[in-house]
């Protein structure tokens, strides 16, 4: 047998973690107080931007269309619509393409249409997706800087 004393793993620096409460009981959750030390929990709109509200967007369709200011876009009111169009559009014309097929005879086409329509459709419906996702993105972006601009002029003045 060794006479050598047992050692205490090292601690690496840091400090001990301190007194430690109670578990929370069985099907509890535990506390939400904070460790000593660290303060009180952030206020419940901590990190939200506070960003001035604009009556720029709150014009209905027919207030945007006759809007002489410009400050109101008919453009993001419109995109929905112009969505479901593009959707029902590219939808008969795929149904168009397969049924010129299949009024063809010829299998050759029949599967042809069946296998690369549908793929065709759906990457139209893509790129019309994206495309229609960048003009809101353009739109969005000037509100933005607008909602910025007025926010810094009411600051300094």
């Amino acid at each position: 047998m060794s006479d050598v004393p047992p050692q205490e793993p090292p601690t690496g620096g840091y400090p001990s973690p301190g007194p430690q409460g109670p578990p929370p009981a069985q099907g509890q959750p535990p506390a939400a107080t904070p460790p000593p030390g660290w303060g009180p929990p952030p206020p419940p709109d901590y990190g939200v931007p506070g960003y001035a509200t604009s009556n720029a967007g709150d014009a209905g369709f027919f207030g945007s269309l006759f809007d002489m200011s410009f400050s109101s876009f008919v453009t993001t009111k419109l995109v929905k619509i112009i969505y479901v169009l593009a959707m029902v559009v590219i939808g008969l014309m795929a149904l168009a393409q397969v049924i010129v097929a299949v009024a063809s005879g010829e299998s050759g086409a029949i599967v042809a249409s069946l296998l690369f329509v549908p793929l065709f459709a759906l990457l139209a419906l893509i790129w019309t997706r994206v495309g229609l996702e960048l003009v809101i993105v353009v739109f969005r972006i000037g509100e933005d800087a607008r909602r910025t601009a007025d926010s810094l002029a009411r600051r300094s003045g």
